[in-house]
């Protein structure tokens, strides 16, 4: 019998070159929506002067303008005619949203006025006060136009719809509650914005009110809310409260007039010149003092403005059926800033109260803005001095009025009813806002949104599929009837696989695989094949390859194989480069499910097959799971992805506490079985790691591995220090105190450190927040691992030339210098350091005889000097928590803290595998940390699994976590007896040691591997080696682990769509990746393969627009008039309200040009999403399929109906 033949072959192609790979990434990340796409074909002299149009709109615009469209943008732009001079002009020759009326905005104000009050108040300095103003509005000015030419603008998609309605807000109760000063008439007010703050000061100055102010503030107020009320009940009068601002302002400069307010009570604005704005140049103030309070306050209002101002253009052009690039938007905005903050202008952007006044007016083009500027030149000129007499009482109301209509409560309860989680994000940003500070709220909420994204990035959804029929495979969670393949289990894998997710994505697969097994009464208990879809795995990474070769390890000793199916055109070409391709097999990977199932059924000798349904499979819409459902499941999978209680959670309770002990403290579980046969390997393995340990510390070798024994879950980590982690908190350390100075705070400093760095690790693993530490990713380690050893080994000059002065610093710069600078000390002495090679020990022993019996120290060879024998004595009293240290302890802590637990979890997963066993990572952080909090105590520094040890414990052929113990005694042995023999070791020797390691450390082949298969990583690695070796040890990590998360924010800010053609009926691929595969007439076929939320959601619809605009504009093709777009949502593994209202939007746009959209396969969670967000009911059920096939024979049978009836039009006619 011969082997099934495979219908359609999987794409083998050679990868493409680097230079393409980059430059297609480039184009998706910085010019998602192609913007030279109309004229790249064009003669260069078009060419050159559609760039013009395109960078300078009006040049586009005016030429076509007319006389009928003035008349409209006329009375619009009297309409909006209360804002400032200059930036409208500036925005009417370079903005792209006709619609978008300049103005300032009460939240960026406030922003600003609450930053420089903590430097100036306005009353001490009015002068410098202004100037700073406009410091800042320069600086966020220039922020805003770099973005913009630099196309950087989805950076301001990471403020989310959440952030952004809680932002406003809390701003807006902010001012109101500030614009009581103004209300009750009060003279002496507090410069702090929060709630508490803003209403003491009102009460405790309850006896400035005044009651006319009062009264007046009140009547102002009531008639302003009456006027937003009539436009709400009746848009048609949206005029009403477009003017009530200038009624209030001219009834109340002529009520303070005609009564003499100012004697009564109620102050006015004061005297206004006549004139145009003039220049502010010479006020603006970059001094150091100052620069620090500007830069923050222009980064944020740069931010928050753009986010206004962009989301608000869009809302409007979108009711036009129009696009605005967001890019361009930001350029525009930017140079309206940086011109205005030269001309007396303070920040402004599109403010959505007079934007939607300026639409509802009939505004045609921007020429309305320009008619606003020359109205306000009119003001400036003629009219500025009657304003003087406003009452402050009526720009208080005025303020109270608009801003009590930010207060979107419906938005808020919106977000409640649909999406908790992102109710919480609001709720930060308002609460922030409202009781810290606006930037520590607006920081929180965003802090709070990026911690979503990175869960969705660090626990992506897997799925286990069962077949419908035998072409439709879907989640059998979603759809319970769907039956599984025996002998075989199938898993959905929906994200990139990269470093922050890697290690969770091992063990989801492996607890599948576990749960699959341990079913009872089943033939699916014998798994034979595991078949990995990896349609939805847009992208992979290093990290993520060498999780596949450990996943596949591990299934190898359990005799099951890995099929893949249908992988990414990216992702098959770094299997392809790395050999995942060779280990595995050609015959491994298939195209599609269905083919695959056929060949394994082939090898499991099967011959049974399920009979073909071709009825239609409906969409499973049933109602959305109770919140507590969806945060108990989300939780689980978050923090307790390998499941560890699975095993007992069916037992009695006694048994279940006995497991519980046993799980939580590992010696109980492994000591009672331990065998003595078992015993002589550990007892080698013990004294061979106990041999390495006594040159590099004897104190910390002694209690840290007896904790280890008890609490460690991995049976091959060997216990000690690692010089990477000294060298850091020795860094830290030396900035406050040198160990000449006072040895005895030096040493307690760096116990405090190795607590502090306890108490974290400790603390992760409690709480189950392991998956931290996956962010620091191979190449991070790779790099700073190598840069660490190239600065240690620099430092050991200082032992090995012999010199008594050298520099505290730790980059390659001051060493180099120093030992040049110190040339003149060193000394002609025979060097020990070749005999390294034989053993670290042999070292050490052969040192102290040369230094006994030749006297080293006389011939300037240091010596370590007199140790005493005894026990680790406590080191409580040497613990120091003084506010002079702390901040260098706690950062140092902090950073040994997470490269410890990253390298001993690493370096004990890697050689567990090897013997197919599982270590728990959070286990593993709580036994490094409580071993690190007790030899903080007991005079011991930061331990953790060093590499070179745990090999050696494992070639030595240790068996179980008493190889530990065995190390620990010969320690307290050497402790006891033989301490004082080491004080003859020599520093040079000690220096041999270090270098010889540290050399080991520099994994040059690991560097050239990364440079051959992914040169992101090979960046971020050099970032790193780089980073440490010429700046410091902090900031090189800082900055490596900087670029990575950057990488993974580019996956989910920029994530991969692809047009999707069929190659069978069943079988529809990325054109790309299959040439050779065929369109279908009348649709477009999107696949979306990641979800959809605020830091991807304005690229999503982008990206689906310019899919929609390239089909159209193809010539000569029948598929230009496309009726439908079918969007598989089978990638689309989460959506949150933004990206909700992303697809409400796309589908306005869409149903403009006539194209209805269909929904293929959405999962479970979007669809509650959709449903409860009644998308589903907008979109029409009948919208929505199981399968691509369906969906197309549906449209199809519609398109065939239209044409038809079509046809009998024209024979009539």
């Amino acid at each position: 019998m011969g082997s099934p033949k495979s219908l359609h072959g999987v794409n083998f192609a050679p990868p493409r070159s680097f230079g393409a790979v980059l430059k297609a990434n480039l184009k998706e990340t910085l010019f998602p929506d192609d913007p030279f796409y109309e004229f790249k074909n064009e003669k260069l002299s078009k060419r050159i002067l559609k760039g013009i149009q395109y960078f300078v709109p009006i040049c586009q615009w005016l030429p076509k303008y007319n006389f009928g469209l003035f008349k409209f943008d006329l009375l619009a732009g009297i309409t909006i005619a209360n804002s400032s001079f200059v930036p409208p002009l500036i925005y009417a020759i370079f903005g792209s949203s006709k619609h978008l009326a300049v103005g300032t905005v009460a939240t960026c104000s406030l922003i600003m006025a609450e930053s420089i009050q903590q430097k100036v108040k306005p009353e001490d300095n009015m002068q410098l006060y202004v100037g700073l103003f406009y410091t800042a509005t320069l600086i966020s000015g220039l922020l805003q136009t770099a973005l913009g030419v630099f196309r950087l603008g989805f950076l301001v998609d990471f403020l989310s719809h959440s952030t952004i309605t809680g932002f406003m807000g809390g701003t807006a109760l902010v001012i109101c509650l500030q614009q009581l000063k103004g209300m009750l008439g009060l003279k002496h007010f507090t410069s702090h914005t929060d709630v508490v703050h803003v209403l003491r000061a009102v009460f405790e100055n309850r006896k400035e009110w005044t009651w006319q102010c009062a009264v007046v503030g009140v009547i102002f107020l009531t008639f302003l809310q009456l006027s937003r009320y009539v436009r709400k009940k009746k848009p048609n009068l949206f005029w009403v409260s477009a003017i009530a601002p200038i009624i209030v302002v001219v009834v109340g400069c002529l009520f303070a007039y005609l009564f003499n307010a100012e004697k009564h009570g109620i102050a006015i604005v004061g005297k206004l010149s006549k004139g145009i704005n003039p220049p502010s140049l010479n006020l603006l103030n970059f001094s150091p003092e100052y620069i620090s309070v500007v830069l923050k306050a222009g980064i944020v209002t740069a931010m928050v403005s753009l986010a206004e101002g962009i989301a608000i253009g869009r809302s409007f052009s979108m009711m036009d059926n129009e696009q605005i690039d967001g890019n361009k938007e930001m350029v525009a905005i930017g140079l309206m800033n940086i011109v205005g903050s030269l001309t007396s202008c303070y920040l402004s952007t599109g403010p959505f109260s007079k934007t939607a006044v300026n639409h509802n007016a009939g505004c045609r083009s921007q020429m309305s803005n320009v008619v606003m500027s020359l109205c306000m030149l009119l003001t400036l000129l003629f009219l500025a001095p009657l304003f003087g007499y406003t009452p402050l009482v009526a720009l208080a109301a005025i303020i109270m009025s608009a801003m009590l209509g930010l207060m979107d409560y419906e938005k808020a309860y919106h977000l409640y009813k649909t999406d908790k989680f992102d109710f919480l994000i609001c709720m930060a940003a308002f609460f922030g806002v409202a009781f810290i500070s606006m930037d520590m709220g607006l920081m929180m909420s965003v802090g709070l949104a990026l911690v979503r994204a990175l869960l969705y990035v660090a626990r992506p959804p897997t799925c286990k599929l069962g077949t419908i029929t035998n072409t439709a495979f879907r989640d059998v969670e979603q759809y319970p009837g769907s039956k599984q393949t025996p002998g075989m289990l199938i898993l959905k894998l929906g994200s990139p696989i990269y470093f922050p997710n890697s290690n969770y994505v091992r063990e989801r697969i492996l607890r599948w695989v576990r749960d699959e097994q341990s079913l009872e009464n089943s033939k699916r208990n014998e798994i034979e094949y595991l078949i990995l879809d990896f349609g939805g795995v847009t992208s992979i990474d290093i990290t993520g390859v060498e999780t596949l070769f450990e996943t596949r390890r591990s299934l190898a000793a359990k005799s099951i194989k890995i099929i893949l199916v249908n992988p990414r055109l990216g992702v098959m070409e770094k299997l392809i480069v790395t050999r995942f391709i060779d280990v595995i097999g050609k015959e491994s990977v298939f195209l599609t499910i269905e083919e695959a199932i056929e060949n394994c059924r082939f090898s499991l000798n099967s011959s049974s097959q399920t009979k073909r349904e071709d009825s239609l499979h409906g969409v499973n819409y049933a109602p959305p799971r109770s919140f507590k459902t969806v945060l108990k499941a989300n939780l689980k999978e978050t923090l307790f992805p390998d499941d560890p209680f699975y095993e007992f959670k069916n037992e009695r309770l006694s048994k279940r506490i006995l497991k519980g002990i046993q799980y939580f403290v590992p010696i109980c579980q492994w000591l009672p079985k331990y065998k003595f046969g078992l015993f002589m390997y550990d007892l080698l393995a013990g004294i061979t790691i106990a041999s390495l340990a006594i040159p590099q510390g004897i104190n910390s070798s002694f209690v840290p591995p007896l904790i280890y024994a008890i609490f460690g879950s991995s049976k091959h980590l060997a216990v000690g220090t690692v010089a990477t982690c000294s060298l850091i908190i020795a860094e830290a350390v030396q900035h406050k105190v040198k160990p000449e100075d006072n040895m005895e705070l030096y040493v307690g400093l760096f116990y405090t450190a190795a607590l502090i760095s306890g108490l974290l690790q400790t603390a992760l693993g409690v709480l189950r927040l392991g998956f931290l530490v996956d962010f620091l990713s191979h190449s991070t380690i790779t790099g700073f691992m190598g840069g660490t050893a190239l600065i240690i080994c620099l430092q050991q000059l200082k032992g090995m030339l012999g010199l008594k002065h050298f520099t505290s610093r730790t980059d390659v710069y001051h060493v180099l210098r120093a030992v040049i600078e110190n040339r003149k000390e060193r000394k002609k002495k025979p060097n020990l350091f070749w005999v390294s090679a034989i053993s670290p020990i042999l070292v050490v022993v052969v040192g102290c005889l040369f230094a006994y019996f030749f006297n080293a120290e006389k011939h300037g060879i240091a010596i370590v000097g007199k140790l005493n024998k005894g026990i680790n004595p406590s080191s409580i009293h040497l613990i120091n928590f003084s506010p002079e240290y702390l901040p260098a302890v706690v950062k140092a802590g902090i950073i040994t803290a997470m490269i410890a637990i990253a390298e001993g979890i690493a370096i004990g997963r890697s050689f567990a595998i090897m013997d197919n066993e599982q270590i728990d990572g959070n286990k593993e952080m709580v036994a490094i940390g409580l071993m690190n909090i007790v030899g903080s105590l007991t005079s011991c520094y930061l331990s953790t699994g060093p590499f070179s040890k745990t090999a050696v414990n494992y070639n030595a052929g240790c068996k179980s976590q008493m190889s530990n113990v065995v190390m620990s005694l010969c320690m307290l042995l050497t402790l006891l007896f033989l301490a004082p023999l080491f004080g003859y070791t020599p520093l040079v020797a000690l220096a041999a040691i270090i270098m010889s390691a540290m050399i080991g450390l520099m994994d040059y082949e690991k560097a050239v591997h990364l440079y051959k298969t992914d040169k992101f990583d090979f960046l971020i690695c050099m970032v790193a080696f780089f980073g440490v070796a010429f700046i410091s040890m902090d900031m090189g990590l800082i900055l490596s682990v900087g670029l990575a998360l950057i990488r993974a924010l580019l996956y989910v800010a920029r994530p991969p769509t692809c047009k999707l053609g069929t190659i069978t009926n069943t079988a529809f691929r990325d054109i790309e990746q299959y040439p050779g595969s065929n369109e279908t007439p009348g649709m477009l076929i999107l696949k979306l393969g990641s979800p959809i939320y605020f830091p991807n959601s304005n690229y999503v619809r982008e990206r689906i627009l310019r899919w929609v605009r390239d089909e159209q504009s193809l010539e000569n093709s029948q598929r230009n008039e496309i009726e439908y777009l079918l969007l598989d949502f089978g990638g689309v593994t989460s959506i949150d309200i933004t990206g909700v209202e992303t697809l409400k939007e796309l589908r306005r746009c869409l149903a403009a040009k006539s194209i209805k959209i269909i929904l293929i396969n959405p999962r479970l969670g979007v669809m509650e999403k959709l449903i409860a967000t009644k998308f589903i009911d907008l979109l029409g059920k009948e919208s929505v399929f199981l399968t691509i096939e369906e969906a197309i024979e549906n449209c199809s049978f519609s398109l065939n109906s239209s044409s038809q009836a079509k046809r009998e039009d024209l024979e009539i006619a």
